[in-house]
């Protein structure tokens, strides 16, 4: 559950974006008659039927040519990097999927972010974080600090980058202070449903399967949605031994930052060590894992991908510069994260949740 947490839980507020228009193609106008032009070729419909498939074709190519352009921008697929083209700007989105304060992480937002900014296709850094959560992280880890050598992560290694060639850096995530009021709600609700059986009992077991299916890349991509984040991606000797220092370094931050969740964390665990070691204990494990899976998997995991890809969307149709929109998110968020924005429409892909 530990290692749960630390994919999930936060490192700014997702906003809201507009439907791109939708034109209605011309009307094809009065058929021709039995005598007219097109009827060698096909019949009276052969030719306002030409001009229409000439149309679609036309339509299509334009459309296939505008993402083959993103595509060729791209950053090549590589472990934890998920290039792809956002369906609704047809702007390239990189996710950098990482691990929080593992140096590998460090080292492949930096130079990815880097890489992009020399060939002057930066446009824009999205961070997994929110103006409370980065206002402390400014104010304890300041460049040349020694809490910044200590406490080095792949979001102030991006913003580093952007910075440097005056790209826009914009915090994507919830409002923590919205966030904890969810946690508190889902929870709440959570215990109230195994009090329902068997109603209860399958609304939590169903959110779990469906979250489990979300971080796994298993749900169904949209169309033409290109390949998820996998077990190849942590098959990386680099990633695997960084967590030796991310691991400290995250206790460490969390101390820092929000002491009460810490202490929350080890009296959960204190609690689990007492409970009694026999079929009751067992029991009351399961139901408290069950809870605490579901408040993850829907809260800090599904309800943040759908708010964290609104924000690189709208990034995406807003940002001044051309070029490439980088998103440093956790690794349990990109699945999701990148099949919003595969969807036609965020709302389409909020219905499917």
């Amino acid at each position: 559950m530990a290692g749960s947490l630390a994919f999930a839980l936060p490192p700014g507020t997702g906003t809201s974006f507009s439907r791109a228009a939708v034109v209605p193609a011309p009307a094809l106008g009065p058929r021709p008659s039995a005598g007219g032009v097109g009827q060698g070729g096909g019949g009276r419909w052969g030719f306002p039927l030409s001009l229409a498939l000439a149309a679609v074709h036309v339509r299509a190519a334009h459309g296939r040519g505008r993402a083959e352009a993103a595509r060729r921008r791209a950053t090549g697929r590589e472990q934890q990097v998920l290039p792809f083209v956002d369906s609704a700007s047809g702007r390239e989105v990189v996710l950098i999927a990482s691990v929080h304060f593992n140096p590998r992480s460090v080292e492949k937002a930096a130079a990815v972010t880097r890489r992009l900014a020399r060939q002057e296709e930066l446009a824009a850094v999205v961070l997994e974080s929110c103006p409370s959560r980065w206002a402390k992280v400014e104010e304890l880890q300041q460049p040349g600090s020694l809490w910044r050598l200590l406490l080095d992560n792949e979001m102030q290694a991006a913003e580093d980058e952007a910075k440097a060639v005056g790209r826009a850096v914009v915090l994507g995530d919830q409002r923590i202070e919205d966030l904890s009021t969810d946690i508190k709600a889902a929870g709440q609700e959570a215990l109230e449903d195994l009090g329902s059986f068997p109603e209860g009992w399958f609304r939590t077991f169903a959110e779990i399967w469906d979250g489990a299916l979300t971080l796994l890349g298993r749900k169904a991509k949209a169309k033409g949605g290109s390949d998820a984040l996998g077990l190849w991606d942590f098959a990386d000797p680099a990633l695997v031994f960084g967590f030796l220092v991310a691991v400290p370094r995250y206790l460490l931050s969390t101390a820092l930052k929000a002491p009460a969740l810490l202490l929350a964390v080890l009296a959960f665990f204190t609690l689990y060590a007492l409970l009694p070691a026999n079929l009751l204990g067992d029991v009351l494990v399961f139901l408290i894992e069950a809870v605490m899976l579901r408040v993850i998997l829907s809260v800090l995991l599904r309800d943040r991908d759908l708010i964290l890809a609104r924000s690189i969307r709208q990034t995406a149709a807003s940002a001044r510069d051309p070029g490439t929109v980088v998103a440093v998110l956790g690794a349990a968020h990109c699945n999701g994260v990148k099949r919003h924005l595969e969807s036609a429409s965020m709302e389409e892909s909020e219905s499917a949740l």
